[in-house]
């Protein structure tokens, strides 16, 4: 035993000479060896880690060069990135010039990206009309912030009757948007609005930023006329007060328009809910 204490004694020195060898690297040595390690990543087609390295080289100040933009725009096309793709291919070709050896593989990758880059741009153009719709909309929804502790704390906790779950996403691509009203119980319209819905008959509230539906259900749908809860890419529950956010698709528009799991939904169109509706 004080034989292997000594042995351990002698090599720990050594050990904590070599534990942070790395992290005393020079930043450009660093840099050196994000890069290294980025043409490897590239060589074997491994274009997600190759992204999380140019991700890591850019934080720690590496400058992205012609290639490195030609790499980016390829590992963004196989990630089905269309539009990162454009702008990376876009900032190699200014970069390098027409003597470039990769040059005219940069133009093939361009075209290749181009035309669903401008899909994507047409769907975007028709979807302004609704994104300020739903900018009207949500100004007319109080939201506010729950506590486990608070009401609906059952459906923080995952209860599926009792909170708002949002499974869409507003996505621009061959898809497309469309506004739409939902009826109340009293037969009243709603305006044609991407936001948010108001049941009468079953005590429910629901609302929508998103669509999650193929083209043949959008095509079934009337602007201005009522719907049901399972065409709307967001639903409330339970029937009495305010929904409360349990769910939330990662990266959709509705968590970039600010929704968070734990909010409360207390007014939809500056009517308070209550147990009646």
């Amino acid at each position: 035993m004080v034989k292997l204490l000594r042995r351990a004694v002698l090599f720990l020195p050594l050990f904590f000479l070599l534990l942070p060898a790395h992290a005393q690297l020079p930043i450009s040595a660093r840099l050196d060896l994000l890069e290294l390690h980025m043409s490897e990543a590239v060589k074997a087609e491994r274009y997600p880690e190759f992204l999380r390295l140019l991700a890591d080289f850019q934080s720690q100040g590496g400058r992205v060069g012609p290639e490195l933009s030609y790499y980016e725009a390829v590992a963004r096309e196989k990630a089905g990135q269309a539009v990162p793709a454009s702008e990376a291919v876009g900032r190699f070709i200014a970069q390098a010039g027409r003597e470039h050896p990769l040059y005219a593989q940069a133009l093939l990758l361009y075209g290749r990206v181009e035309p669903a880059v401008r899909r994507i741009q047409e769907a975007r153009q028709g979807l302004e009309p609704v994104l300020q719709a739903l900018e009207r909309g949500r100004a007319r929804v109080r939201l506010q912030p729950a506590t486990p502790s608070g009401p609906g704390a059952a459906g923080l906790a995952g209860a599926y009757d009792a909170g708002l779950s949002v499974r869409g996403s507003l996505a621009a691509g061959d898809g497309g948007w469309t506004s739409f009203g939902a009826g109340s119980g009293s037969g009243a319209s709603q305006p044609p609005l991407p936001a948010w819905w108001h049941y009468g008959p079953d005590g429910r509230v629901s609302a929508s930023h998103a669509f999650d539906l193929d083209r043949a259900s959008m095509g079934q749908l009337m602007p201005g006329s009522p719907t049901s809860r399972s065409t709307l890419g967001i639903g409330v529950q339970p029937v009495f007060g305010p929904g409360v956010v349990v769910a939330l698709a990662p990266g959709s528009d509705a968590a970039a328009a600010g929704l968070r799991i734990g909010d409360r939904i207390t007014h939809v169109d500056g009517r308070e809910l209550r147990a009646e509706d």
